[in-house]
């Protein structure tokens, strides 16, 4: 019931699906035959759980899945909830714990071939190589997610993402653009507006940087309209800071 009751279009999960959600998994993570429907639900809310700032009570839930998928002998489950608490523990900046959840994420994706979660675990390490200005390494694994899929992939979008961040550090703002363009045009086969407008923030923050104000002041509008249609409030306001800093530079 609270499965079906969550909408994954939803830009936020409200506290009435938070709160139904997290006490049945309470009791089910610990249920041997609960735990296809238990599984689904962690994955699902997971996301959310993460961007809305989550941390040591949301670990507890995904250590608990954690130790019921390899009692189930769930491969699959345990390569993402691996991935899930690297990334928990990447945004609490324990990178040690981050780097070992992921490790072992890669190695349990890698021996069942899910190049799905392989994707999402090399563009997580990108993202932590590029966040510790190891470029080469970072760009290395963003190539490889590139490697393994077709040119139009959207999944390939998160590594363009980060291609087109090295650029910006290293003040290559046409690359910069190149890259955030592509992954406009990826996101557009998603048809999610969240990770549509993000894109459009992105190209506009590229060509702040490049000084091209006026492009950068259009998709800066362009993405608030889509975020003020979503309810995003976060990236609503984000995207506001961000084109008041274009306009000071205006003047």
């Amino acid at each position: 019931v609270a499965l079906a009751a969550f909408d994954p279009t939803a830009p936020r999960l409200t506290e009435e699906d938070r709160e139904r959600s997290l006490y049945v998994l309470s009791l089910a993570l610990d249920l041997d035959e609960a735990w296809t429907a238990a599984r689904d639900l962690t994955l699902t809310i997971a996301p959310h759980m993460e961007t809305q700032g989550y941390r040591h009570e949301w670990i507890d839930f995904l250590a608990k899945g954690l130790a019921q998928a390899q009692k189930q002998g769930d491969q699959k489950a345990q390569a993402h909830l691996h991935l899930l608490l690297a990334r928990i523990y990447q945004f609490m900046d324990d990178g040690a714990a981050s780097d070992s959840h992921l490790a072992t994420s890669r190695t349990l994706a890698a021996a069942i071939g899910a190049q799905d979660l392989l994707v999402s675990i090399l563009d997580r390490m990108a993202a932590a190589a590029s966040n510790r200005s190891e470029f080469s390494l970072a760009r290395s694994y963003a190539e490889q997610v590139l490697a393994m899929l077709g040119p139009d992939d959207p999944s390939g979008a998160v590594a363009h993402h980060i291609l087109g961040l090295i650029a910006l550090r290293q003040a290559r703002w046409d690359e910069a653009i190149t890259e955030y363009e592509h992954v406009y045009a990826l996101r557009q086969q998603q048809a999610i507006p969240r990770f549509l407008a993000q894109a459009l923030r992105d190209l506009a923050f590229a060509h702040r940087f490049a000084a091209h104000y006026e492009t950068s002041i259009t998709y800066y509008q362009r993405a608030l309209t889509m975020l003020a249609e979503s309810g995003d409030t976060y990236e609503y306001a984000v995207a506001h800071n961000d084109l008041g800093i274009v306009y000071w530079f205006t003047g």
